[in-house]
């Protein structure tokens, strides 16, 4: 299982997407009504990097519960297996549990993963070819407040968890450093 995505939901999108450096690519803003979202993709480096998500809360609907319930921070990781049903196979035996919304979003190829005491949700979609596609590492650090579980830390092959002093979420992708203010508006 690799990470394809971060996913940070904000409080206001565009406010966040201009802390971050230049260097960055801002993809094209995306309204998503099923969801009750706005999303923009932002990448650093190469293809091969996680992607960081940014997702804001637009209208009713999953984002907005989740926003009323745990305000802004990491929502989710997005990752990519070769096989979903051994990824889930495996996921259990990481503790992880396959969340109720799965029942609808597994027929479309995605399942989300959870666990009590874990402050995000895994997003799982499979692609057959995963293994032969390079990955470059990332690393996310939450504040010192969110308790990761040690299983929790390395739940994919390119990432890492850790925690570190402040408020603010930092993710390092392809070399460069963001730290994010999920709360700014």
């Amino acid at each position: 299982m690799q990470t394809n995505h971060i996913a940070v939901l904000v409080r206001n999108i565009e406010v966040v997407s201009q802390t971050l450096p230049s260097s960055c690519k801002r993809h094209a803003l995306e309204k998503h009504p099923e969801e009750g979202t706005l999303e923009q993709y932002i990448t650093v480096g190469d293809e091969a990097a996680p992607a960081l998500l940014l997702i804001q809360a637009i209208a009713s609907g999953p984002y907005k519960r989740a926003l009323a319930k745990r305000g802004a921070g990491l929502h989710h990781i997005g990752c990519v297996c070769s096989n979903i049903e051994e990824e889930i196979a495996s996921g259990g035996a990481k503790r992880l549990l396959l969340h109720p919304i799965s029942l609808e979003t597994r027929k479309k190829g995605t399942v989300w993963l959870c666990r009590p005491g874990i402050p995000f949700f895994i997003e799982l979609t499979q692609n057959p070819a995963q293994d032969a596609i390079p990955h470059k590492e990332a690393l996310v650090q939450l504040p010192e407040t969110i308790s990761i579980p040690d299983y929790a830390r390395v739940l994919s092959t390119n990432l890492e968890m850790k925690t570190t002093p402040g408020s603010s979420l930092v993710i390092e992708v392809g070399g460069i450093k963001l730290s994010i203010d999920p709360n700014a508006s």
